[in-house]
């Protein structure tokens, strides 16, 4: 019998909210939904955010444990966009330059801007940067070498965090690429 994409979402999520590993410690409701809820924010997924934002009051979270999560995943985040920002500066022959998101944007500003976009998990600015691509002469084949070029990347990103978790043992949920939350529209 062939299992529908929203079935299998359904099934891939009940498998992991489930404690179905005899003798382990899992986390309560609550802590799962804190921990979707920063992985959500950490990863600039907007839809998996408002999804795990509904969620995580369901959950029985209180305003102010979820305005606690936020502001402590948003300042985790905000902390590794500065010690980028410390390493480049650090590492760069030169300085960089800030650029002023205002200015017009030519082909290798479309280039930063898609691969960017990707790679934070911004997809609002991610169209808003395929269009300016498409608009600057960037072409189809070109545009999904840069998606493939940031999906490696990123991949390569996770494969480091990766080998701490796999040094310590740690066993990971949810490996299914295809799959984010039951309900969000990623």
């Amino acid at each position: 019998m062939m299992i529908g994409k929203k079935e299998k979402q359904g099934n891939w999520l009940r498998s992991i909210m489930i404690d179905d590993m005899e003798g382990e410690e899992t986390l309560d409701k609550k802590e799962k939904q804190t921990v979707y809820l920063s992985a959500s924010i950490a990863s600039g997924c907007q839809p998996c955010t408002k999804f795990h934002l509904r969620k995580s009051s369901e959950a029985g979270l209180s305003d102010v444990e979820i305005n606690k999560t936020i502001a402590f995943a948003l300042s985790i985040r905000n902390d590794a966009t500065r010690s980028m920002e410390s390493f480049i500066h650090n590492h760069n022959t030169g300085n960089y330059i800030k650029e002023d998101k205002q200015e017009s944007i030519n082909r290798n500003g479309a280039l930063v801007g898609i691969a960017t976009a990707y790679s934070v998990n911004f997809p609002s600015y991610l169209e808003k940067y395929l269009n300016i691509g498409r608009n600057s002469g960037i072409s189809e084949g070109e545009l999904s070498e840069i998606i493939k070029i940031s999906k490696s990347v990123i991949d390569m990103a996770r494969a480091h965090v990766d080998m701490i978790t796999d040094k310590i043992g740690i066993r990971q949920l949810g490996e299914n690429k295809n799959d984010c939350c039951s309900s969000c529209d990623c």
